[in-house]
């Protein structure tokens, strides 16, 4: 099924107060605890360990943040056994540069010690 591109406009409208702290604060959370982040054709992916309750935060802010920025894609991998999970975000023209505006770029490369490869 052929999806329309949105444009890059952010509507923090779609959020209330309490969801706009709770997605500002599970972005932080989230970008902070990435293992590694490498940059994509499109976008970027970020590496996380095994934490189950990181995942759900990641969960937690996909949800969120689909909402106010509809123009992103998300996508969430799991390596075999109990290995990382990945979360790649990207999207049309535009959208890497987007990322980048708002910090992924400078993480991208920056790997710590997790099994991510």
């Amino acid at each position: 099924m052929a999806h329309s591109i949105s444009p890059i406009a952010c509507n923090l409208g779609a959020l209330d107060g309490d969801e706009q702290r709770r997605r500002a604060a599970l972005a932080d959370d989230v970008v902070g605890h990435a293992k590694a982040t490498t940059e994509t054709t499109d976008g970027y992916a970020l590496c996380f360990g095994e934490d189950a309750a990181l995942l759900r935060n990641v969960i937690d802010w996909i949800g969120l943040e689909r909402r106010c920025c509809p123009f992103l894609r998300f996508e969430l991998t799991f390596d075999p056994g109990n290995g990382p999970f990945w979360l790649r975000l990207g999207g049309g023209p535009g959208v890497k540069e987007f990322l980048s505006a708002n910090g992924l770029a400078a993480r991208a490369g920056e790997s710590r010690a997790c099994g991510c490869a």
